[in-house]
């Protein structure tokens, strides 16, 4: 069975849904952290996926992001600093405000466009636009 949507095309959803929350849910900045992480991790999975990585679960995704020599140390930072606020919105009752909301965006932005998923209109080649 072949999936409905590719990983870049599931990971503009969760943004989509992600801006949704925070516009109609003022007060739900846990749960836009948390669906940026999962838009993140899914636009990661397309860049391992590109180079032959698959992963089945967190913990293989961590240990392809680690061993894929086209993943750099710029996006495993990015990477581990949303899944980190992200964990502590889910998991450890730590309510998020507005600064980690911004956090989150930027970090997203920023790892999208280390991973050559930035804004397209400008017409750069990206070393992962391979």
């Amino acid at each position: 069975m072949s999936p409905d949507l590719t990983h870049v095309e599931f990971a503009n959803e969760n943004e989509s849904f992600a801006n949704t929350i925070k516009s109609d849910f003022e007060d739900e900045n846990n749960w836009v952290i948390t669906v940026r992480f999962y838009s993140l991790l899914h636009y990661v999975e397309e860049r391992l996926q590109s180079h032959g990585y698959n992963s089945r679960s967190h913990r293989d995704r961590k240990e392809n992001i680690r061993n894929c020599r086209y993943i750099d140390n710029k996006v495993r930072k990015y990477y581990r600093r949303l899944e980190d606020v992200s964990r502590d919105a889910r998991y450890e009752c730590i309510l998020m405000d507005d600064e980690d909301v911004e956090m989150s965006a930027e970090t997203l932005e920023q790892c999208k466009d280390a991973l050559g998923f930035g804004d397209e209109e400008g017409g750069s080649i990206h070393k992962y636009s391979t």
